[in-house]
């Protein structure tokens, strides 16, 4: 049975479970208290691969209880004082040491320990979870049932008092005379809130310490952030003017009272902005030590990188991007991202997905690849659009072959016109000749004014590609020096809305540019810091930063390789391009109009239950911005499964089922990816060294001594005690584990840290065009150099049994 069948099983019985890493007995997963998997979910949480099975006690499931029964001693004496149940299971090494029975209202942990501290029994109730059958206990026995049936009701008092006095029987039999005091697990609690007054007192000392805002130094941005401290430090409105007029006395000049209102005004959008995404405005020159100073909302744990689907990708997508990341050890999904905006640039409007007779979506995505300088993100980004470029540069030749022809022509009918005009009444006068249309497949210049003529004369729509996208994103203000911004603009071209623009220069008929239904992709990369500091709260106020496809992958070591990807994969990727822009508009009422292409009827379902689950999780988001992405990936779901559909097979009429179902997974990875690379610009300067440490561990291979990592990460050179203590922090996180290893050689055995989170390390995909990749089993055609491969990873979806599962957080596993 699969963990996703046992999941199902525990879910018919009101129980919630919970994916658990394989030989683990700790959930990974952000959140999992709150976490609740209906049917619809669990193979998504509960994929194939090798994993454990938690069940949330208490409240959340139906007010289930287990008895775990730590001692030997406990487990003999159990069936004397406990009642009996009909659900107990246990492994070899501790048969029938777990019991099941349900508390109508519920009750709390409870624990009882012997004098040497060592637990006897432990009564698990609301807050907890178990690991149930089927699972691995870490040290390899299998978690079996010995009787699956209905746990036993009982009441609160009657099952406590039953392992009381189970307890105090073992304890007894252990030590006679000793005390004994069961201890209940202490609830969770939050320290109590400062008052206003104290907030306030605190927030005037921090701005004592910054520098006076000084006209000509930057003094706007000092007062502005002078601002947003007075409201991170939870000050109300009224609170936070009053210590920003005291802070505005030492400006030099101060600012007038309408000033500094609409600084407050701005700060706090700033503030709250910051808050829902889990941001921070630090000004860099501010001293690592005051920057941990600075009040911040606690983000939520980094949720861990999940491996990008490729699988779910088109044939001959799938192919390209396998076999170029596995060429350029890079990421996966540093070449999927352009490559999708390259595809649904080159359907645009000339196709759109039909979901009611009011609501169609043409093939339009931002996407964004975010990584840092030199690692390998450029040449990914290139050789996704190598197609459109060479689709650009063929358009470019018959242009210039069209001008010259264009300019005989003109000279033709400049001559025939003025012969026509001699010879009076000579009959209908030489028709003058149009001049060419440049044909645009991606340019890189994003401006409104620059665009908006040549979206006029591209009704299928443009690709905006930059390898740097941070110039695009500051474009919408670029040139508003009075006031105004293009966002509102690019919202429109992402829809494919109607695009006006008024000119105050130029010929008149030039002046009024309209652009019916105006579409624009964009793909790009950005490094982390630069999307942080131009994502503005104009961006996500607007819905501009929540349309942006997002992948943030780990960092991997670049290795020297002479592989090059197949022509089969490169050649397939470019003939799919070719056949997409070989599409074409039907002539509407007004103007070029796209084919419309309904859900095929066994798609109508799966769309309709994905768009009630999609919208359930809109619902109970936990801010309007993250509100804001998954309201986005609606347009997106439909948008994969029209790309997808054609990609597949370019003269499809409908949308077929299989597609809409890939499109669907898909845009949950992306809504995922988007909270979880949102939430990383806010992590604490702790919280972002325990993930980077993490990471670099994953990328050799998951596990390290203490030794290792000394000699191999510089700030703990000679630092074995700060090396111990970090690796130490990981494990109290839930985010690793010490075992002790023994080398073939014998001899003490070496404790090691090894990480219970692989997934937060990307694995390029092995390609073996031979016997299951994509290639065409010439092998002249993968590598330069037979000698020279060296696979540095899986494929995704591996079968591999200690494989471990997705994090299971309430986006699920693709």
């Amino acid at each position: 049975m699969t963990p996703a069948d046992t999941a199902l099983q525990y879910i018919a019985r009101r129980w919630s479970p919970i994916p658990i890493p394989h030989k683990c007995k700790a959930p990974v997963v952000a959140g999992w208290p709150d976490l609740r998997i209906g049917a619809h979910d669990a193979p998504r949480y509960f994929n194939g691969a090798a994993m454990n099975i938690g069940v949330i006690l208490g409240a959340s499931s139906g007010g289930l209880i287990d008895i775990d029964l730590d001692h030997p001693r406990a487990v003999e004496l159990a069936d004397e004082f406990l009642p009996p149940t009909g659900a107990v299971f246990g492994r070899e090494g501790k048969p029938r040491s777990h019991r099941l029975y349900v508390v109508a209202d519920g009750t709390s942990t409870r624990k009882w320990h012997a004098p040497d501290k060592a637990m006897v029994v432990e009564l698990r109730g609301d807050g907890c979870q178990t690991v149930f059958p089927p699972s691995t206990h870490p040290n390899g026995e299998l978690i079996e049932w010995a009787a699956d049936s209905e746990p036993a009701t009982v009441d609160r008092d009657t099952l406590e008092k039953a392992v009381d006095a189970l307890a105090r029987a073992v304890i007894a039999e252990i030590q006679p005379t000793a005390p004994i005091d069961p201890a209940p697990t202490p609830p969770r609690t939050t320290p109590p809130s400062p008052s206003h007054a104290d907030a306030a007192e605190r927030c005037r000392k921090y701005l004592a310490k910054l520098p006076d805002a000084v006209s000509g130094e930057n003094g706007h941005t000092a007062t502005f952030r002078a601002a947003c401290e007075a409201f991170r430090f939870g000050l109300s409105d009224a609170d936070a003017a009053a210590v920003a007029t005291e802070y505005n006395a030492r400006c030099r000049p101060p600012w007038s009272d309408a000033e500094l209102r609409h600084k407050l005004e701005s700060a706090r959008a700033r503030v709250l902005t910051d808050r829902e995404f889990g941001m921070r405005l630090v000004d860099a020159t501010t001293p690592k030590a005051a920057q941990r100073q600075t009040p911040t909302a606690t983000p939520d744990p980094p949720m861990p990188w999940p491996a990008f689907p490729v699988d779910l990708l088109p044939d001959a997508l799938r192919c390209f991007v396998v076999e170029t990341a596995g060429a350029m050890g890079c990421d996966p999904s540093m070449v999927a991202l352009p490559a999708l905006a390259v595809v649904a640039s080159a359907i645009g409007t000339v196709r759109a997905v039909e979901l009611v007779e009011t609501w169609i979506e043409c093939a339009i995505l931002w996407a964004c690849v975010v990584a840092r300088s030199g690692t390998m993100k450029s040449p990914a980004h290139k050789a996704a659009l190598q197609p459109l470029i060479d689709a650009q540069s063929e358009a470019m030749q018959r242009y210039s072959v069209d001008c010259a022809e264009y300019e005989q022509a003109t000279a033709w009918y400049e001559k025939s016109n003025a012969e026509w005009r001699k010879a009076k009444n000579a009959g209908d006068p030489p028709e003058k000749p149009e001049p060419p249309t440049c044909v645009r497949h991606v340019l890189a210049d994003a401006t409104i004014e620059s665009i908006a003529p040549i979206l006029l004369a591209n009704p299928r729509g443009i690709l905006v590609g930059r390898d740097e996208l941070a110039a695009w994103l500051r474009s919408p203000n670029q040139y508003k020096s009075k006031g105004g911004s293009d966002v509102p603009a690019w919202l429109e071209l992402s829809e494919a809305g109607t695009l006006i623009v008024d000119r105050k220069s130029g010929e008149p008929s030039t002046r009024m540019i309209f652009v019916r239904r105006a579409a624009a992709s964009v793909c790009g990369t950005i490094q982390p810091g630069t999307l942080s500091a131009v994502l503005t709260p104009e961006y996500f106020e607007s819905g501009f930063a929540a349309r942006m496809l997002v992948a943030m992958p780990p960092p991997q070591v670049k290795r020297w390789t002479n592989r090059v990807p197949s022509a089969k994969a490169v050649g397939g990727y470019q003939q799919t391009i070719c056949a997409l822009l070989a599409l074409e508009h039907v002539e509407g009422e007004h103007g070029p109009e796209p084919v419309r292409l309904p859900l095929a009827s066994d798609a109508r379902p799966l769309w309709k239950a994905w768009y009630n689950q999609h919208a359930r999780r809109q619902a109970d988001a936990g801010t309007d911005a993250h509100a804001a992405v998954l309201a986005k990936l609606e347009r997106g779901a439909a948008r994969f499964g029209l790309i997808f559909t054609l990609a597949d097979d370019p003269v499809a009429v409908v949308v077929n089922a299989d597609a809409i179902r890939r499109g669907c997974a898909l845009a949950d990875w992306f809504g995922r990816e988007a909270i979880r690379v949102y939430a990383m610009f806010g992590e604490s300067d702790e919280d972002h060294e325990q993930r980077t440490l993490a990471e670099w561990i994953g990328r050799r291979g998951g596990s390290v001594t203490v030794n290792e990592l000394t000699h191999g990460l510089r700030q703990f050179r000679g630092r074995g005690d700060d090396a111990r203590a970090a690796l130490a922090e990981l494990v109290d996180c839930g985010a690793g584990r010490w075992v002790s290893k023994t080398s073939p050689k014998g001899g003490r055995p070496a404790e090691r840290f090894e990480l219970v989170t692989p997934v937060t390390v990307t694995e390029t995909p092995t390609i073996d065009p031979v016997s299951g990749g994509c290639g065409d089993g010439d092998t002249s055609d993968v590598y330069a150099d037979a000698d020279d491969i060296d696979p540095v990873g899986e494929r995704v979806g591996t079968d591999d049994a200690e494989a471990m599962p997705d994090d299971g957080d309430e986006w699920g596993a693709i």
